[in-house]
């Protein structure tokens, strides 16, 4: 599993901080929000390039600083996926929204060869803490 961190993050407001040996934080429920932006369109030529279909993943955390918290994203079409998870490890800072635009999620292209036809598809986000999910996320494509 890979770690990355945000590209940006917004201020943050004065909050206590955390002692660094604190146990994890599970946030509260509705603490914690995904956003993401992808491509409108899944084509085979994108598949064969490899070429990244999300533009942009925020998370919104209105709780705690959260350490280790897995963000994973997958291209499902007829409850089957395109192509293998990505799971990426993430920290995120208290009261702060953070944003990730390289997560490079790709499309199989054998998996796209076996699509005959126009079919909708989704790009699924989910954020799991502590193997709970925490927040999810969709973007509906053609």
């Amino acid at each position: 599993m890979e770690s990355i961190t945000p590209d940006s993050t917004a201020p943050e407001p004065t909050a206590p901080v955390a002692a660094p040996d604190a146990a994890p934080a599970t946030p509260e429920p509705g603490t914690i929000s995904l956003s993401l932006t992808a491509t409108p369109v899944l084509s085979y030529a994108l598949a064969h390039n490899r070429i990244n279909v999300v533009g942009r993943v925020g998370v919104d955390n209105r709780g705690p600083a959260v350490r280790e918290a897995v963000l994973r994203l997958e291209v499902v079409s007829n409850g089957a996926t395109l192509g293998t998870a990505r799971d990426l490890l993430v920290d995120l800072a208290a009261e702060r929204t953070a944003t990730f635009t390289d997560v490079s999620l790709t499309v199989d292209p054998a998996a796209m060869l076996l699509i005959e036809e126009q079919r909708p598809a989704a790009i699924r986000a989910s954020l799991l803490v502590a193997g709970v999910t925490a927040a999810e996320a969709g973007e509906p494509i053609l």
